[in-house]
């Protein structure tokens, strides 16, 4: 399974549901990746200063969820596709005949998912190291300088 299309020996057996499933997958992908490369190029210098904090904030919890629910689709919903043949879960088999039919997940998706986690770990960085902009820390040190 990959994202925008199915792939394997067998068609699946609701092409349909297939089809739907597939987009949304890649959708969230797309908007996951999108949000965090947003979130990571506001950790660069001078550029941090044209995404402000909590729009950084904003996009890598958003990019995070998108590729949380990017990871369940694909767990739970994807082989559902192939349940015709008896598939029932992301790591199954059914004898089909003379063959089995099996639905896995790539290697992709572990790296997604380390990802996912590489994305949180990234926010909880930012969040709790407050603004990356020195301009903006040295106001707030002034600010309580002059209390």
């Amino acid at each position: 399974m990959a994202p925008w299309s199915v792939q394997g020996d067998e068609p699946a057996s609701d092409p349909a549901q297939a089809r739907t499933l597939t987009t949304v997958l890649a959708w969230l992908l797309v908007a996951g990746i999108g949000l965090l490369a947003i979130a990571a190029i506001a950790g660069i210098p001078r550029v941090c200063r044209l995404v402000p904090r909590r729009v950084a904030l904003a996009a890598a919890a958003l990019g995070s969820l998108a590729s949380m629910a990017a990871l369940v689709v694909a767990w739970s919903a994807l082989p559902s596709t192939l349940a015709g043949y008896g598939v029932t879960g992301p790591f199954s088999a059914a004898l089909v005949g003379d063959t089995y039919v099996r639905s896995t997940l790539e290697y992709g998706w572990v790296a997604a998912a380390l990802g996912v986690l590489a994305g949180i770990v990234a926010f909880a960085l930012q969040f709790q190291a407050g603004s990356s902009d020195p301009a903006l820390v040295e106001s707030i040190a002034h600010a309580q300088g002059a209390r």
